[in-house]
């Protein structure tokens, strides 16, 4: 076995079925294996920080055996982690948001440590849509309330069930996502080509929520983190079915630039 992608999980649940849709719909027969961490985003840097030469897919055969019996990291072609930004975890203390931006230094390339990505405040994000953008929907998760996050995602989502999602719904949901993600960096409304989007990486928007939404208000724009994988995997070619002028039409996130 050789040039297997390998998606590291915070969790179980939800991430386990996102993966599976999008390599129904998106994939099709390319080698995917996942592995699950099982703890925060924090802990695993903590792992890191101790020692620079640990290898990833050794630690992680430690907490996921199954999933990763017979792999060695030589069969590994590319390692993307998804991992929440949990700020109700630790109210966004100084100490753990600076591990964040480390992270995102570190695992900064798929190819090489790793290419992380973060939901905030979790994975359940990427549900947290109406389908109709002229009926306003929430841009903004407070982190006192974020421990009741995901049962408020699935009381007012029109996509609550992962497996059903259709290509057309991945489309939508990116496009939703990138529209969002860009207000949040540029703080301007409007669509943006291609290229001026490729502006809009991790580090990027997470500066953009320290300084604008964790800091002085407690809170995040609710992003999900599989949107952006999938654009920065197949490019410009997807990118362009995205409709974004269509959809900002009806939306212009302008609760996103406080």
């Amino acid at each position: 076995m050789n040039n297997v992608i390998l998606f590291v999980f915070e969790g179980k649940r939800i991430e386990t079925g996102l993966l599976k849709s999008i390599q129904n719909l998106f994939f099709g027969e390319k080698p995917i294996i996942y592995a699950i961490f099982g703890a925060e985003i924090y802990q695993l840097w903590e792992e890191i920080a101790g020692d620079p030469d640990l290898d990833l897919v050794d630690l992680l055969r430690e907490r996921d055996v199954n999933q990763l019996q017979g792999i060695r990291s030589s069969d590994i072609s590319e390692v993307h982690l998804f991992f929440d930004h949990d700020s109700h975890a630790n109210f966004a203390s100084p100490q753990n948001q600076n591990a964040i931006a480390h992270m995102i230094d570190w695992f900064d390339n798929e190819t090489g440590n790793g290419k992380l990505y973060l939901s905030y405040p979790m994975a359940e994000a990427i549900k947290d849509c109406k389908r109709d953008l002229n009926e306003c929907f929430e841009c903004e998760a407070y982190i006192s309330a974020n421990i009741h996050y995901k049962e408020l995602v699935n009381s007012r989502s029109d996509f609550r069930s992962v497996k059903d999602y259709s290509r057309d719904d991945w489309i939508f949901l990116i496009a939703v996502t990138i529209l969002k993600a860009s207000r949040l960096v540029f703080g301007t409304y409007g669509s943006r080509n291609y290229q001026e989007f490729m502006g809009v990486d991790q580090q990027a928007i997470f500066v953009k929520q320290l300084e604008l939404f964790i800091r002085p208000r407690r809170s995040v724009v609710i992003l999900g983190a599989i949107p952006f994988f999938i654009i920065g995997y197949f490019g410009k070619d997807l990118y362009d079915e995205l409709r974004l002028p269509d959809i900002s039409k009806h939306c212009s996130f302008f609760c996103i630039s406080p």
